[in-house]
């Protein structure tokens, strides 16, 4: 500081540097040496001990630097310590945008109809206060250097007067009374004016001087004299007492004692007729005026923060090194610095200032690889090579090189394939899908035509409810309807479709064949395996088609018709047969069946009628083998019949068994009787021939033990010379084996008498 026995305090970009474009020559700034820095356990606001800057002469405070390259100040009279400058270590640029500050604030705080507001000039152009900076040649003479426009001078400039005008008041304001209160009106310029500036400071005089007072003084030329008007309501004259209170510049921290002295003299003090309704509208207005004093001090500190911030998006050196200490040094004379009062807000807003731009920044850095993806996105799009399942190996082959590519990270060129791969794959899957459905209508189409051919047979008469797939097969395996159902990949295949079409027919004929059935009980027609198509049809009125023999034949083959309705009668002498039907009908009778009937079910109802009749002969013809089966196992298990058991002892001992009952025929009965008796005497004669054998058996086994005795005494008398050991030897071995033979014959024999015997039981139960 000038005049005080220290350097000026300069930005960081100037510390240590001479002062440019000083006048003269060259100037040196240069720092005395640092006094010995106080105690400041207790009332620094860090704990360790900085270096301290001594202040000029005659004064307590004492500038310090933290370790975090902060500055604080700290009064060894007071043991107090502060982070904001004391008004005695302030520069002229300081007091003056101090000053300025307050008289914004003051003028805010006043309302439009305040003197202050009245002194406050309209908005100029951007001011140069804080361009210009105050330096100490090394004579000792001060000297002004703008930063701005490079220029220096021995002269005060005009924009620095009212800061030293500033600088020469007191340094203390009256209780309640702050000189460096925000300011948001001088949010968005450089400084305030020369003009603007000495608005302020008689403004801030002004507020000084009322403070001072401790009273409420109306403003001048607020106050009308005269009779009191007479308002209609007591609305009017409420607003009227109101206007009073905003015209003399009453604010929220004025009292009514003190406020009512200033205004009774005005004639709308009597508006209101009672002390009551007077104090109530002062309330009222209080608290409306404390409402719009908070709004305004919200918009105010609003305003503040915007341009603490548009101060710091200004600054350039930030963009290398955004730290606060920085922005400190850079910007602590800015208008819009002071603007914000505490030390920790500004810090605070710094910091939230930093996050905010990195957010920006991140945002900016994410719209560019973005844009970078896009571009990628519309060439991997436009690319014709690209197919579903391309990999991407393949894919960074064929991009190599190319600059939409080459711009896009690795991570967001796989990114940007992968999202571009999933659309080429749904395309596809889209497009096979249709290819699907297209193919769908097409089969469909192809069976819809199909079922058009079959209805055309149907109505023909070539096929009918009892017809077989490989006879309609013959009639349209040719056509090209068929042919192409026969290509479908998918649906029903051609012979399901006729099976549906089976499915009605055989619904219709049931239909049809209720009223055939009802009609040929009535006239007592039976079909047998004898009757004739011809003769059923003349029956019934209805006349043989051409094609009858042929459809007769073809409903004789069916022999998978279903039967569960058919019922099958015998043909007996009360009965009226085919014939003797159509011969009682005659040539002029009317039709027993109504036309909606067709021919083809009368057919069809005739070959079901001769296949039951077929089925009842063949149902008879297997119990009656049945019945001479259980006769013929009846006279097997009888064992008082024998080969020579006559007939007439044979019909006592079976008449009263059931299966002789069962057996109607006498005559097959004696027929099964003597086969039986043939088949005994037969076996009896094959026994004894049996026996015959086994005996000549017997025989020739005994000559032949004795042929092999006889050799043996042969052989003994050919070796009568051997020793006794040798003969005695022998001898025992001989009789070994007559021992051995004996026992193996025994057992011939018991084995032959076993297996006799059973062939004899089995005879008998036979």
């Amino acid at each position: 500081m000038a005049g005080r026995g220290r350097a000026a305090v300069l930005p960081a970009w100037m510390k240590g540097n001479a002062a440019p474009g000083a006048p003269g020559a060259s100037v040196a700034v240069s720092r005395p040496a640092p006094a010995a820095a106080p105690s400041l356990a207790q009332a620094a606001p860090r704990a360790a001990m900085p270096s301290a800057a001594p202040s000029g002469p005659g004064s307590a405070w004492t500038e310090h630097t933290a370790p975090d390259g902060r500055k604080y100040y700290y009064n060894a009279g007071t043991k107090q310590s502060v982070w904001t400058k004391p008004v005695e270590l302030q520069t002229p640029e300081e007091r003056a945008a101090a000053g300025a500050a307050a008289a914004a604030a003051a003028a805010a705080a006043a309302g439009p109809g305040s003197a202050a507001a009245a002194a406050q000039p309209a908005a100029a152009p951007a001011a140069t206060v804080n361009d210009w900076k105050e330096f100490t040649a090394p004579d000792g003479r001060k000297y002004y250097y703008n930063k701005t426009t490079k220029e220096s001078r021995w002269t005060m400039p005009d924009e620095m007067k009212p800061a030293a005008a500033v600088a020469a008041t007191p340094a203390t304001a009256p209780s309640g009374t702050s000189l460096a209160a925000p300011a948001a009106t001088l949010v968005g310029t450089a400084g305030p004016t020369a003009a603007a500036a000495q608005a302020a400071l008689k403004a801030v005089e002004a507020a000084r001087s009322g403070a001072k007072a401790g009273v409420f003084v109306a403003q001048p030329g607020s106050i009308q004299t005269g009779p009191t008007p007479h308002y209609a309501t007591t609305a009017e004259a409420k607003d009227a007492f109101k206007a009073l209170l905003n015209e003399t510049g009453v604010s929220s921290t004025n009292s009514w004692d003190e406020v009512s002295r200033a205004i009774m003299a005005d004639k709308r003090f009597g508006s209101l007729k009672t002390l009551g309704e007077r104090k109530a509208a002062f309330n009222e207005f209080v608290q409306q005026r404390r409402k719009e004093e908070a709004e305004a001090a919200r918009a105010a500190r609003m305003a503040a923060k915007e341009g603490f911030y548009e101060l710091l998006d200004g600054c350039r050196a930030l963009d290398a090194l955004p730290k606060f200490s920085r922005a400190r040094d850079e910007l602590e004379l800015d208008p819009r610095w002071l603007a914000v009062a505490s030390a920790r807000e500004r810090e605070e807003l710094f910091e939230d200032w930093v996050e905010e731009r990195a957010r920006a920044e991140k945002e900016r850095h994410r719209l560019e690889r973005k844009r970078a993806q896009n571009a990628l996105r519309d060439l991997l799009e436009g690319a014709s090579w690209l197919v579903a399942g391309t990999p991407w190996r393949r894919a960074q082959d064929r991009l190599a090189g190319v600059p939409e590519f080459e711009a896009v990270d690795a991570a967001g060129r796989l990114e940007v394939f992968r999202e571009v791969m999933e659309e080429v794959e749904k395309r596809e899957k889209e497009a096979a899908a249709r290819a699907r459905e297209e193919l769908v209508r097409s089969e469909r189409a192809n069976r819809a035509a199909f079922r058009e051919l079959l209805a055309d047979l149907r109505a023909r008469g070539a096929v009918h409810a009892r017809s077989r797939w490989r006879e309609a097969l013959a009639l349209v395996e040719a056509e090209p309807a068929y042919l192409a159902v026969e290509r479908n990949t998918t649906g029903s295949r051609p012979r399901e479709l006729f099976e549906d079409l089976l499915e009605d027919m055989e619904k219709a004929y049931l239909e049809d064949r209720a009223e055939i059935k009802a009609v040929v009980a009535e006239r007592g027609l039976v079909v047998d395996i004898d009757s004739k198509l011809e003769d059923f049809l003349a029956a019934l009125g209805r006349a043989a088609p051409a094609e009858a023999a042929s459809a007769g034949k073809d409903g004789a083959a069916a022999d998978g018709m279903d039967r569960a309705d058919g019922e099958g009668k015998d043909v007996s002498a009360g009965e009226v047969t085919v014939t003797q039907g159509a011969q009682a009908l005659g040539a002029g009778a009317e039709p027993a069946l109504p036309d909606s009937i067709p021919t083809q079910s009368l057919q069809l109802y005739f070959v079901e009628q001769q296949g039951l009749a077929r089925d009842e002969i063949a149902k008879r013809e297997k119990e009656h083998r049945y019945q001479r089966e259980d006769f013929s196992r009846l006279l097997r298990h009888e064992r008082r019949i024998e080969a020579e058991t006559p007939w007439e002892d044979a019909v006592q001992l079976l008449e009263k068994e059931p299966e002789w009952k069962e057996l109607e025929s006498l005559e097959e009965k004696r027929e099964l009787f003597d086969a039986f008796i043939a088949k005994l005497k037969a076996k009896e004669a094959e026994r004894a021939e049996r026996k015959k054998s086994r005996r000549d058996d017997d025989r020739s086994d005994d000559e032949r033990r004795d042929r092999k005795r006889h050799k043996h005494k042969k052989d003994r008398k050919r070796h009568h010379g051997d020793s006794d050991d040798e003969r005695d030897g022998k001898r025992d071995r001989r009789s070994r084996d007559r021992s051995r033979s004996e026992s193996q014959r025994r057992s011939v024999d018991r084995a032959r008498g076993t297996s006799r015997r059973r062939s004899e039981s089995r005879d008998r139960r036979d």
